[in-house]
């Protein structure tokens, strides 16, 4: 009879064990997902989604979300070089519809 109680009592505690590391692994699991989350989160901070709009030879770009003016260029090197000073830190994808403006084959996510 001892003998049973001693191994349900081990039954009981392999299982609690397990249950324990189960726990632990879902938690280790949810905190890499927070923690990747927040670095997606963080480098999403640093692009802009721009939208261009061509008057003349002139275009001029803005923030796709805010509407807000970026900057104008005649030339695309133009734009370039004025987004890298007002947004050194930030990368910028334009619109589709807006990429089909500039006549040069670019890879628009340099800006």
């Amino acid at each position: 009879m001892t003998e049973l109680v001693y191994i349900l009592l081990i039954i009981m505690f392999v299982l609690t064990l397990r249950k324990a590391k189960r726990d632990m692994d879902k938690a280790l699991f949810e905190m890499e997902v927070r923690d990747k989350l927040g670095f997606v989160q963080e480098e999403l901070k640093k692009i802009l989604v721009l939208r261009v709009e061509k008057f003349g030879d002139v275009f001029y770009i803005y923030n796709q979300v805010t509407n807000e003016f970026v900057c104008q260029g005649n030339t695309l090197q133009e734009i370039q070089e004025v987004y890298k000073l007002r947004f050194p830190d930030r990368r910028a994808l334009v619109d589709e519809g807006s990429e089909l403006l500039f006549k040069e084959n670019v890879d628009v996510a340099k800006l």
